[in-house]
Order: C-alpha cells, then structure tokens, then sequence
C-alpha cells in the first residue's frame, strides 16, 4: 500500500526477480489526472480530475499484459466539467485496446473506441454528441486566452498509423464562435 497527493494505491501480486515475471492487481483510488498523465509521459494542459479502478498485471517487465477498468470523476476540461466517465481498456502483445471510454463534457459526451499496435497502426472510432467546446484553447492548444464556443457533434473513423493517419471525419458545430465571429451552424465531412 502507498499514496501519492490524494491517490491511494494497493498492490497485491509478485515480480520474479530472476525472469521479470510479474503477476498480480492494483487498485487505485482518487488517482490525479496530471500525475496519471506524467506517469505515461502524455503531455497534458489544464485538466484536472481523479480516477479510481483497478488494474491486473501479467506477462514480464518488457512485455507486460495489463486489463484496467476505472472511473472518471471530478474533472475539468478548462472550465468545463466533466461527469463521472468510465474506462476499459488492455494492453496485451504491444496492442491497445479500448474497449470502452466514455465522458460526458459539459452536457455532452465523448466516447472512443478502438486499438493502436505496437507499429503505430490506429483502428478507432471516436465520437462527440454536443460538447461544449470552450475548453479545446486551454486543454488541446494550451492557448487558454483564444475565445471558442459552440457544442461539438463528431463521428470520426481514424486508421492507418500514428505517423500516417486516415480519417474519415463528419464534423458538426452548432452556434460556434472563435473570438467575435459567431455563426449559426457549421458543418464538415472529409476524409484525410
């Protein structure tokens, strides 16, 4: 057992010292965003919030088997509140795999789906129904003094590789303002 800021952690399992086998489950609990985020090296800008679940370890040091479900809760994207989400994911041979990852933001959702390969091959669908979007300057452009606006309907296929993505894209705005221009609606679908 062990604790770092609020977060509470409980590990019960073995490392095999002789062949970096290691076997076993942590539980975590009010886990800081931030610290999640620095602990997997994923740069991150104005989101706060604290997870809570559970993680079960396999494999060896180098090709580690992991399955973790958890609980989003108290976030912020910016000034935009995030309700309680939740996650599924596992990380077996060098693949990602999301099962489930739902959000609301604000009074909307955001919900990804999908895997990534050891190679950078990217299979996933990522989708928003009507998210506010004033926190994307602070959060993904770390420019929290650029005004936007508007709520965020999204249905994206995204494949290919991380490097060379492909993504079919359908993209809808309704009211959106970017600084003192508004509109009524905007609207896109590409692919690229």
């Amino acid at each position: 057992r062990f604790r770092q800021g609020n977060g509470e952690f409980i590990w019960n399992g073995n490392l095999d010292t002789d062949t970096n086998a290691i076997s076993g489950e942590l539980n975590f609990s009010h886990w800081n965003i931030p610290s999640v985020a620095a602990f997997l090296r994923f740069p991150i800008h104005d989101v706060t919030g604290e997870i809570s679940g559970s993680m079960a370890l396999g494999g060896t040091i180098d090709s580690p088997d992991a399955s973790a479900k958890f609980q989003i809760e108290n976030g912020m994207l910016g000034d935009t509140a995030m309700g309680t989400g939740s996650a599924e994911l596992t990380y077996r041979d060098h693949v990602l795999d999301i099962h489930k990852f739902r959000v609301p933001v604000g009074q909307g959702v955001l919900a990804v789906k999908g895997n990534m390969q050891k190679d950078g091959s990217l299979d996933m669908e990522i989708g928003t129904d009507s998210v506010d979007i004033s926190w994307i300057p602070a959060v993904l452009l770390n420019n929290p003094g650029t005004h936007m606006g508007g709520t965020l309907t999204t249905e994206i296929s995204l494949r290919g590789t991380v490097t060379d993505p492909e993504a079919d894209v359908s993209v809808s705005i309704d009211h959106p303002v970017y600084h003192n221009f508004s509109f009524d609606h905007a609207y896109l679908m590409a692919n690229v």
